[in-house]
């Protein structure tokens, strides 16, 4: 990292610590250089005892999947130059790079990482909760001295202070995004990506009636990224389609 990106990752350690402070937090992150730096930065703010943000940082797992675009191995600047121009004309996503990357392929490879987080989020789950289902019960025999009894509250209640962070890079994130709300290519060509070391906030939200929990994309994330309309998966993809005659397809389970 600069100097100037070295000031980027401290105000995103800070920007963080204020959106969770008191909770808890699981990381992944890319194995570039750049990046374990940029969590460097973070996770020592974060275990800084004299600055007072209480997030528990529970762990960390390199994650090769997050990595950003290959663009081939032994770069050419000129050449590398030259492919860049090219993708503008061809499109993002389709492009590949000699010896490098497409777009679709970022956008499998995160694909089997979402995988892999939605496991680590219900191992996270089991274990998160048993613990704090341990500490309610020790406090629970503690206060009962005094005749003062604790709640003891459900796997949901104990999972709603977990963060995950995943500190990765401008395209990769834009293809995760577009990967996890079922975004089409032409939202994905017509996002940007933010600025450097900028948090972008996924908001966990639950259905009142049905129990079932969404994540929905912060407004400020979609400012930042280009993205238009409600970025969630609060529905499923095809209720956003546009097309009037689609939906009805839908509806009588007639779209293929």
């Amino acid at each position: 990292l600069t100097r100037r990106g070295e000031r980027q990752a401290l105000k995103a350690a800070h920007d963080l610590a204020t959106l969770i402070k008191g909770e808890t937090l699981f990381a992944y992150c890319s194995p570039y250089k750049r990046a374990k730096e940029t969590w460097e930065i973070i996770a020592k703010y974060l275990r800084d005892e004299e600055e007072n943000v209480h997030v528990d940082v529970i762990g960390m797992r390199e994650e090769p999947r997050i990595a950003e675009q290959q663009f081939g191995n032994f770069q050419n600047p000129h050449k590398v130059r030259t492919a860049k121009s090219e993708r503008r004309m061809f499109g993002r996503f389709f492009f590949r790079f000699p010896n490098g990357e497409a777009g679709l392929d970022v956008y499998n490879r995160v694909s089997s990482f979402l995988a892999t987080l939605s496991r680590d989020i219900r191992q996270l789950d089991e274990l998160y909760s048993i613990q704090h289902q341990n500490d309610t019960d020790s406090t629970t025999a503690v206060s009962s001295s005094v005749s003062t009894r604790t709640t003891t509250p459900n796997r949901k209640d104990a999972m709603e202070t977990m963060n995950i962070l995943v500190v990765c890079h401008g395209l990769t994130l834009r293809l995760l995004l577009m990967r996890y709300f079922q975004l089409t290519v032409e939202e994905f060509e017509n996002s940007y990506n933010s600025q450097n070391a900028k948090l972008v906030v996924m908001d966990r939200f639950v259905d009142k009636k049905s129990g079932r929990e969404f994540y929905r994309l912060h407004e400020e994330a979609k400012q930042a990224l280009n993205l238009k309309g409600d970025v969630s998966n609060e529905k499923p993809v095809y209720w956003r389609m546009g097309d009037n005659e689609n939906a009805a397809a839908v509806d009588r389970g007639l779209l293929l």
